[in-house]
């Protein structure tokens, strides 16, 4: 069997969700800044739209653990949608998934301009996340060879 090099992209692409979240601890609530300056640093914003959690007094966001992190508001970014909160900025793809290179950059460049931010006094968490859904005869496929 030849050793070709292995290939980048699958040609149907099984990824149906691709996030990157970043939390933060931050003096003034990151909702009131963070999608002004996005929506001028970025460019090509075509939107920003208020979520439900934003209905919400700030006195309650801030005492119950469970909205600590909801987002407030959504940003369209081209492939994107960035989703911002008191404490957090979530980076997730459209769908097709345009691939890791692409959605790298896009990360990179998000939080750069969150760096850029005086009032974000440290980083407390990042992660991505990745939802791939495969046929389940795969599996099986595998599991029988």
């Amino acid at each position: 069997m030849k050793n070709d090099a292995l290939p980048t992209k699958l040609a149907k692409e099984p990824m149906i969700d691709a996030t990157c979240e970043v939390r933060f601890s931050s003096d003034v609530p990151a909702s009131a800044v963070v999608p002004g300056m996005l929506f001028t640093k970025l460019g090509n914003v075509s939107n920003i739209e208020p979520l439900p959690a934003s209905q919400l007094p700030v006195q309650i966001r801030s005492s119950d653990p469970q909205f600590e992190f909801a987002a407030l508001s959504r940003l369209t970014w081209g492939n994107f949608l960035i989703l911002v909160s008191d404490k957090s900025v979530a980076i997730g793809c459209k769908m097709p998934y345009p691939g890791w290179a692409v959605f790298r950059e896009a990360i990179v460049k998000v939080v750069g301009l969150l760096s850029e931010l005086p009032f974000i006094t440290a980083i407390e968490r990042h992660s991505i996340n990745h939802t791939v859904l495969l046929p389940a005869f795969v599996f099986f496929w595998r599991l029988r060879r």
